[in-house]
C-alpha cells in the first residue's frame, strides 16, 4: 500500500480523498469513534458491519495503527476501513 503523512495541510489532505494511509493515533471519542492523529480528530466508518462493530469496541484512550482510506462525510474527513486485513 502507499502510505502518505497524514500530518498534511487540510488542503492537501483534501486532495487526497480517496487515497490510502496508514493512521496511527490514539482514540479520542467512543461515541462516535474517532482518532486523534497529529493534534487532529478523525470519524472511523467501514461498509463492512463486522468491521463497524469491530471499531465500536475501540476504547478512548487505546493507540491504534491501520490502514485507512481518507474520505468525506458531512463535510468532515473520515476514514475507512476496507477490510478486516487493514487492522493488522
Amino acid at each position: 500500500f502507499p502510505s502518505h503523512d497524514i500530518g498534511a495541510k487540510e488542503e492537501e489532505l483534501a486532495k487526497a480523498i480517496g487515497e490510502i494511509f496508514v493512521v496511527e493515533g490514539v482514540i479520542s471519542k467512543k461515541r462516535p469513534v474517532l482518532i486523534q492523529v497529529d493534534g487532529k480528530e478523525y470519524s472511523l466508518y467501514s461498509y463492512d458491519e463486522n468491521l463497524r462493530k469491530v471499531i465500536t469496541t475501540f476504547e478512548k484512550g487505546q493507540s491504534k495503527k491501520f490502514l485507512g482510506q481518507l474520505g468525506l462525510f458531512k463535510g468532515k474527513l473520515q476514514f475507512v476501513l476496507q477490510d478486516a486485513s487493514w487492522l493488522k
